[in-house]
């Protein structure tokens, strides 16, 4: 099956579900990534040439990074390298509503909708994206989600979307057990225990959380780890706030291992609602203790994490999970994470697109 997937993310950005499915999947599959990019009317584009944006990552996986696009190039440029790399009647594996209106003048086998976040609660969506979103759900063949509020919001169509949750990196991000594995000096440093967060540090980030954490435990140590969105550089920091931008993601296991314990710290609305945060199983993969603000999709874990609603309740659960950080506890989260790695999920969505594929086939 050769499938190409129009992401929501560049290749080379946060390595998050679009990155982990694809690279695994073109172990069995011949894959071409279409980062995301920008749609531009005709006459603004300028003189290109698609060979410059294209890039072989894996042995079966190329990735095509237009940056600015018109349809009439983006289209020309695919049929090009749909030829050059051997792609032939794709299954699509869209992230985003954008690509709709290219869709009609596509050729493929089978639409998949992997619809990962309630893309009408971002501040910069568009109000067009709604109407778009629609139709992509509309056309689809398959829909996974990541959330059961998804699961409720994305219900518009002939089919019922399946729930396929994020998952974890194990292999990665269980080497923060690996006595090997070495820690950034830049954190060791640091008084403890050190509370650590990775990811984006975008809207969804309760940061007066943050910063209340830091004056509750003045000789504690908080790290955040990854890019900064609007507003975030302005921030006034404590202290004992280190801020220290993004990672490269062989790294990460080295800085969690670093932590003495993680933190989920997002806000409570209506965008977080429906979020299923990679990180909360990459944590666990790495056997750490996860204190979380009350999301509901993290709720489901409490089994393993620390809940916990308000900046003196976050303390006294980082206390708690800190002091009985046992071997046993740590297992438990491993044990967990590996009931939802990265694998786990691609084994019940390659499943689900089999039996479709092989439904059209019988139809036609």
């Amino acid at each position: 099956m050769d499938i190409v997937c129009f992401s929501s993310t560049r290749w080379d950005f946060l390595w998050q579900r679009p990155q982990q499915l694809m690279s695994r999947l073109s172990d069995r599959h011949n894959i071409l990534y279409v980062d995301h990019f920008q749609p531009c009317t005709a006459g603004t584009l300028g003189q290109v040439n698609y060979e410059y944006f294209l890039t072989r990552a894996k042995k079966n996986l190329h990735v095509f990074s237009p940056h600015y696009a018109t349809r009439t190039w983006l289209l020309n440029s695919l049929d090009k390298i749909y030829n050059e790399i051997g792609i032939n009647r794709p299954a699509l594996w869209v992230y985003y509503p954008t690509i709709v209106p290219a869709l009609k003048f596509m050729e493929y086998s089978l639409l998949c909708y992997d619809c990962v976040d309630d893309f009408s609660k971002f501040s910069w969506s568009p109000a067009l994206n709604n109407s778009l979103e629609d139709s992509l759900i509309e056309k689809s063949d398959i829909i996974f989600v990541t959330s059961q509020r998804l699961m409720k919001l994305k219900k518009k169509s002939k089919q019922n979307p399946y729930l396929i949750p994020n998952g974890a990196d194990v292999e990665h991000f269980s080497r923060a057990l690996d006595h090997t594995t070495v820690c950034p000096q830049e954190i060791m440093m640091l008084n403890r225990p050190v509370i650590g967060f990775v990811g984006a540090i975008y809207e969804w980030i309760d940061l007066d959380l943050i910063q209340c954490l830091c004056r509750l435990r003045p000789h504690w140590s908080f790290v955040l780890v990854g890019p900064k969105g609007a507003g975030v550089s302005s921030l006034t920091c404590p202290e004992n706030l280190y801020m220290l931008g993004k990672k490269e993601y062989k790294d990460l296991p080295g800085i969690t291992k670093a932590f003495d314990a993680c933190i989920i710290p997002f806000k409570l609305n209506d965008l977080t609602a429906s979020a299923n945060p990679v990180k909360l199983y990459e944590y666990l993969a790495a056997g750490k203790p996860v204190v979380s603000t009350p999301i509901p999709e993290v709720l489901k874990y409490k089994n393993v994490v620390s809940i916990a609603k308000g900046s003196t309740e976050f303390v006294r659960a980082l206390e708690k999970s800190i002091s009985q950080n046992s071997p046993e506890n740590v297992q438990k989260r491993l044990r967990v994470a590996r009931e939802n790695s990265w694998e786990v999920r691609i084994e019940q969505m390659e499943n689900i697109i089999e039996k479709a594929l092989a439904a059209r086939q019988q139809y036609n």
